[in-house]
């Protein structure tokens, strides 16, 4: 589950970020003896060739850490599921990812735990047209129904994304289709900037270094979320 929704949480946010509307394929196969195998298809914008090695076999790499609301800010990461399929079964990933130049890029990878970097066991880039990633994992696991199964969690997301349709097949190769109901993007969440009170002291310094105000005041009111002038000179003072 947790790695299905590593996956579907970052092809819903591609998707958006590129104004797509998102179509998702979700596959589990019953490979035997607790072994299962994972298959992620989306039709976002896909991957660029030269970032595929480090966001799936690098961990704590990404871009996300902003402050604008998305999904994929709280999650374990999808370097992390790539690392649980490594440990459990040995088996690396395989990743295809489209950019709509007509090729497709083709990745086995591992992750050199020593080094914290990718271990390239593949790279091949194919003709192939369209757009979208396909991620496949073979994690060692438990497949269970009812509240905390995966077609539950698929089933919840369709229903807070209706923008986005969702076809499911389970190990038992039973289709589950979870259609679009509605046909518009939602808006997308404007980034903020941080406010005094979620500041950490190593951030706060870094922004003092890059800001383009000519003072603390004018720092405080134009880098700082939620602060005004007055504020802004109660704040100086205390500096």
């Amino acid at each position: 589950l947790t790695c299905v929704r590593e996956a579907v949480d970052n092809s819903l946010d591609a998707c958006e970020d590129a104004g797509i509307l998102p179509d998702l394929y979700v596959e589990i196969n019953d490979l035997g003896n607790d072994k299962y195998k994972i298959i992620m298809e989306d039709n976002g914008p896909g991957l660029p060739k030269k970032s595929i090695p480090k966001i799936f076999a690098k961990l704590l790499y990404g871009s996300k850490f902003n402050l604008k609301q998305s999904r994929g800010q709280q999650g374990i990461g999808i370097s992390a599921s790539v690392l649980y399929a490594q440990l459990t079964t040995g088996t690396p990933v395989k990743i295809y990812s489209r950019i709509g130049d007509g090729k497709a890029h083709i990745y086995k990878l591992h992750i050199d735990v020593q080094k914290n970097e990718p271990d390239e066991l593949y790279e091949e880039t194919v003709d192939s047209p369209g757009r979208g990633v396909r991620i496949e994992l073979v994690v060692a696991g438990r497949y269970v129904t009812g509240r905390q199964s995966v077609e539950e969690y698929l089933k919840e997301t369709a229903v807070m994304n209706p923008f986005a349709s969702i076809v499911f097949v389970d190990p038992q190769g039973v289709q589950k289709v979870f259609p679009r109901a509605v046909e518009e993007m939602p808006k997308m969440p404007k980034e903020i900037m941080p406010h005094p009170h979620g500041l950490e002291m190593g951030l706060f310094m870094r922004m003092l270094k890059n800001t383009d105000a000519k003072n603390l005041t004018g720092f405080f009111t134009s880098d700082l979320e939620k602060v005004g002038r007055t504020t802004a000179e109660i704040g100086r003072a205390h500096v």
